[in-house]
């Protein structure tokens, strides 16, 4: 088992806590009542752009997140999470940092990136989307590809999970 470092513990509890407040008891995670709760629009959209490399874009001031269209639906769920995690987590430290964290490229990692707003993001919303006690109901029953099919997440985020978990 590899363990969070303790400055993500926080960014788990928000997690934990967030799927308490909007009764999210077993997956996959639906976000319509917790972006409507958080006041948090979202926007699906082709990024003209390079969509190869943009994932998503958040907009701080207008409390919207635009994510890729062209994107598989696991990664536009991780993408989304990744945000609502950056927008209770890291809020303050957007607003006064304007165009700093807008903006990101697409990483295929979870765990080891360097920065560290990145990996509190990341922290939550793989704990949002696999939390311990719905992975607890099927782990021993169901395989990788059944538990990305239950959890609508990717094979590295349900990899992710069972290595911080057991």
């Amino acid at each position: 088992m590899i363990s969070i470092p303790p400055s993500l513990a926080p960014a788990k509890e928000e997690a934990l806590s967030l799927l308490r407040q909007y009764w999210v008891e077993t997956p996959p995670v639906s976000f319509t009542k917790i972006l409507r709760g958080l006041g948090l629009s979202l926007i699906e959209k082709d990024f003209v752009w390079d969509t190869s490399n943009i994932s998503w874009f958040l907009d701080i001031e207008n409390n919207t997140i635009y994510i890729n269209a062209s994107d598989n639906f696991q990664r536009r769920m991780f993408t989304l999470a990744h945000e609502i995690g950056h927008f209770l987590l890291h809020k303050n430290i957007l607003a006064r940092e304007p165009g700093k964290y807008e903006l990101v490229y697409r990483s295929q990692q979870i765990e080891w990136i360097p920065d560290p707003i990145e990996q509190q993001a990341n922290c939550f919303a793989a704990h949002l989307l696999v939390p311990k006690t719905m992975l607890d109901k099927y782990y021993h029953q169901a395989s990788i590809d059944q538990l990305t099919t239950i959890f609508w997440v990717s094979k590295q985020v349900i990899g992710y999970r069972i290595a911080t978990e057991y």
